[in-house]
């Protein structure tokens, strides 16, 4: 089950394509008479294992080292691995959901799922998250409080991180203490 409905077909096709780009590659290596480094074979057992994201860093650890290898368009195959790990996150997301339906628990636990950084994806010509630009500092927050009895629903505008805790304690119905400095966002989550 998908929670969020990211295409999981699409994003295996683009990786697909990608793996058989570093087939190819690798095959021009080989036909030089050169021998794949190590980095390159953990790359293809990686890609074998559909490790989206562990593929992802390798390829950004490598990029300046084995440019011979990145033949492909490496901002392109950079954007497939990422889109492949959200598809894959968002179908573990959904397990995590069904899950709790299935055990009964769903509508009395809270669920929170957030990022400390967003990521580049070669957008401005840069990769990973060393920037303030949107693409680095926006994250995603979802929060499921089934007895909010809202549905699912986006909300306009800012939430920061800082206020994420006061929010939290806030919806358990816990004291918020007075040395936070975020300030509770429930009134948000209320409508």
């Amino acid at each position: 089950r998908e929670y969020l409905g990211l295409e999981h077909a699409r994003s295996e096709e683009l990786t697909a394509q990608l793996d058989a780009e570093l087939q190819q590659a690798l095959a021009q290596k080989l036909a030089r008479g050169e021998r794949p480094s190590a980095d390159e074979d953990r790359l293809v057992e990686l890609f074998a294992e559909s490790r989206w994201t562990a593929a992802y860093e390798l390829l950004l650890a490598m990029g300046d080292e084995e440019p011979e290898l990145l033949s492909f368009d490496l901002p392109a195959a950079l954007e497939r691995l990422y889109l492949a790990t959200l598809a894959d996150l968002d179908r573990a997301f959904g397990e995590l959901m069904a899950g709790l339906d299935a055990r009964g628990l769903s509508e009395n636990t809270l669920v929170i799922f957030t990022s400390d950084h967003g990521e580049m994806v070669g957008d401005h010509a840069m990769l990973e998250k060393r920037s303030f630009y949107e693409e680095a500092s926006r994250v995603p927050l979802l929060i499921c409080a089934p007895w909010l009895g809202k549905g699912q629903h986006s909300i306009p505008g800012s939430v920061s991180q800082i206020d994420l805790v006061p929010t939290l304690l806030d919806l358990l119905g816990s004291d918020i203490s007075g040395h936070l400095q975020g300030r509770t966002q429930l009134a948000v989550l209320q409508g």
